[in-house]
């Protein structure tokens, strides 16, 4: 009973009290704090690296230049690829031999 009455003195949120708009807020530690330095350091080291980047315009060109040599291997396995599948048949050319008992000035 006692520990009842310590627990209705005791100032807690409603509901869950880790969720919500009346929550405990953890305590902010120094491990915290240097988790979040190191956070900043990292974030600006990355937007130093996209501001100043190393390449510049001709070498990027020169770049792209040097991966478009693969096309060439690409197009050789798709050309292959597609070699393994039967040419397009119209349906005209299946269906003409039905087409026999018509006489040649019906045919169109």
């Amino acid at each position: 009973m006692r520990l009842s009455i310590v627990n209705l003195f005791k100032k807690m949120p409603n509901g869950n009290i880790f969720i919500g708009k009346y929550k405990i807020l953890p305590k902010f530690r120094y491990w915290m704090r240097r988790e979040l330095l190191d956070d900043i350091k990292r974030e600006e080291q990355n937007m130093l690296y996209l501001r100043h980047h190393y390449l510049s315009h001709e070498q990027i060109k020169g770049y792209r230049y040097d991966l478009k040599k693969g096309e060439a291997f690409f197009q050789k396995v798709i050309t292959a690829k597609k070699s393994n599948f039967p040419k397009h048949i119209k349906l005209e050319q299946q269906l003409g031999v039905l087409r026999n008992m018509e006489s040649w000035e019906d045919y169109k």
